[in-house]
């Protein structure tokens, strides 16, 4: 069933479990499968399967569970399309950035899901969620905004001034040359 005190994976699970908690699936079983699914995303209901015998049990309420699969489905891709994202971007950079802003995302509209649910959970009322949903969709959308707000400034290796936006006195047809 999964229990196998001894194994690489509880440890590595047990140990990485801890970041998870604020979403709302904390079990070791859980970020074992979040690791598989760096290596392949459809890995992570098989390695849920495969480590619980029970699955229900590894979830707190039924908005984590939406938590864990909205992180799933948010979080970056696998292995293969990142090393393609990569190849295609050229710049580790901003390979880095793309990575950080995907993991970013995903943790935060978990964590708002599961707050949400959380809230609504304890009965307060659906006044104090809607609350702290719109404060976490506020906190989102200024992250997009910081994140977009750089623009071209003409010299980068992708556009070379064409698609920046900007209004340049040199001619199209003579950056070409």
């Amino acid at each position: 069933n999964g229990e196998t005190v001894g194994s690489f994976l509880y440890y590595i699970g047990n140990i990485i479990k801890y970041i998870f908690y604020p979403l709302g699936f904390c079990s070791y079983q859980t970020s074992v499968s979040i690791l598989t699914g760096i290596f392949a995303k459809e890995a992570v209901v098989e390695s849920l399967e495969i480590l619980s015998s029970n699955p229900e049990t590894l979830f707190s309420n039924g908005f984590s569970v939406y938590a864990f699969m909205v992180f799933t489905l948010l979080s970056p891709p696998c292995l293969a399309s990142l090393f393609a994202s990569a190849k295609g971007l050229n710049d580790k950079k901003l390979f880095r950035k793309m990575l950080l802003m995907e993991f970013l995302i995903a943790y935060i509209l978990a964590f708002i899901i599961n707050s949400i649910g959380f809230l609504i959970s304890l009965d307060k009322g659906l006044l104090l969620s809607v609350f702290v949903g719109i404060i976490g969709l506020t906190i989102f959308i200024t992250c997009i905004k910081v994140a977009v707000k750089k623009r071209c400034n003409g010299s980068c290796a992708f556009c070379k001034g064409v698609n920046c936006g900007k209004k340049n006195n040199v001619r199209l047809y003579e950056r070409s040359r």
